[in-house]
């Protein structure tokens, strides 16, 4: 047992699993820290907007983006780096155009209908913003499959440093929503940029389009887009959806901090995971036999870690806050929970992703529409807020189970 841990403490997974902890500690406790400011100076509803546009964000972002990076992370093991190339610069190039084209459509449709407290401008922003978010991802991405934990904690810390300064400066002088608005937005041109240029220096990328590596690309993702992400967009903002219809934007903006909170229990496990991904890929590929009681293992530990974070969270949360948004106090421990099984949905998908079984993920849809919408709306109609955050760990119980069972027949 001792020469066990005295190997684990000397490996890379070791290694690179303190390192992406100490970068997500980062990325988490520069926004935690600013939370007691920035409940400040927005209001409940200027709060629930902004987590709103970010809703908007996330919609189009999976529109242009098409998850076509989950594409090159699988393939980056696949092919050697020269052939890769293509498929990067492939990529991008298409993401480029469809961002551009969805601008279009964007501006056409938005002189039809308006977004209720949100302008024409700040959305019709954000296809144009979203190439450069897609480039910062593709990058984050690729450095992670490279084992460089070091530069991926630079480009992640600057992206946090200049999101949560630029919205605490501007929430200081324009105490409106649309802070948020404009750090998301400096940020992704800042990072997405730098991104860019080490991609053309490391991968040699270009505009190209190759026809046969596009075509697996959208076979590969198309299940993500209109399975798990589609639903994953229905689990992150059918609450917006559900507690405006029995609330208003005070109460969103209330879940929206409860949120933020909860979402620190996932920082160690998301540390870890980041590190144990181009592991688990390279043990798959090699046959290994252990692997399976090793993600194991994994789960139960992360586990136990995650439980003692939400204990710590619940101490510490009171005095982050402002007193008008002490309602999300009683909130925070039953969302967190979801990040707990959460570890479980991120090991069982990886096995789904190697082996390219990505058409079971259209089945997710499902799923996301019983828990996060139908049940969702009942349990909020009788526990009040509360009942979202069962709504959210139903889902992930539900997702779980069904991995599980696709794990069972990959093994067959």
């Amino acid at each position: 047992m001792i020469n066990k841990t005295k190997y684990f403490l000397k490996s890379n997974l070791f290694k690179n699993s303190s390192i992406y902890f100490i970068v997500t500690f980062m990325g988490k406790i520069i926004p935690f820290i600013i939370i007691p400011l920035m409940t400040v100076y927005l209001t409940p509803k200027e709060y629930g907007i902004a987590a709103t546009y970010q809703m908007y964000v996330v919609l189009f972002g999976l529109i242009i983006g098409f998850e076509l990076n989950r594409y090159l992370d699988v393939y980056y093991f696949k092919v050697p780096k020269e052939e890769f190339k293509k498929y990067l610069s492939t990529i991008l190039s298409v993401v480029l155009l469809s961002s551009l084209a969805v601008f279009g459509i964007t501006t056409i449709v938005m002189n039809f209908i308006t977004v209720p407290s949100i302008s024409f401008f700040w959305i019709a922003t954000i296809p144009l913003i979203i190439m450069f978010k897609f480039t910062f991802m593709i990058n984050d991405g690729l450095l992670r499959n490279e084992e460089n934990p070091i530069a991926y904690g630079k480009y992640t810390i600057t992206e946090t440093l200049i999101s949560s300064l630029v919205a605490l400066g501007l929430a200081y002088f324009l105490h409106s929503w649309t802070s948020k608005a404009y750090s998301f937005i400096v940020a992704m041109i800042v990072l997405g940029g730098f991104s860019y240029f080490r991609l053309k220096k490391e991968y040699d990328i270009k505009f190209y389009i190759n026809r046969d590596i596009l075509k697996k690309a959208v076979i590969f993702s198309t299940p993500f887009v209109f399975g798990l992400n589609l639903a994953n967009i229905i689990y992150a903002n059918s609450d917006k959806v559900i507690l405006l219809h029995f609330y208003d934007y005070t109460v969103v903006g209330v879940f929206a901090i409860a949120l933020v909170f909860a979402s620190i229990t996932g920082f160690v496990t998301d540390s870890f995971m980041k590190a144990w991904v181009p592991i688990f890929y390279k043990k798959l590929k090699n046959n290994d036999k252990k692997v399976d009681k090793q993600s194991f293992y994994i789960f139960i530990g992360l586990g136990i870690v995650s439980l003692f974070t939400i204990y710590i969270l619940t101490i510490i949360m009171p005095y982050m806050i402002d007193a008008k948004y002490y309602d999300a106090l009683d909130i925070m421990p039953y969302i967190a929970v979801a990040y707990i099984l959460r570890v479980g949905d991120q090991l069982l998908l990886q096995y789904i992703n190697y082996y390219e079984k990505t058409f079971v993920l259209y089945a997710i849809i499902i799923i996301a529409i019983m828990s996060c919408i139908v049940f969702a709306y009942f349990f909020v109609d009788i526990y009040g807020i509360i009942g979202m955050a069962f709504a959210i760990n139903l889902f992930y119980i539900l997702l779980i189970a069904y991995y599980f069972y696709i794990f069972k027949n990959l093994k067959r």
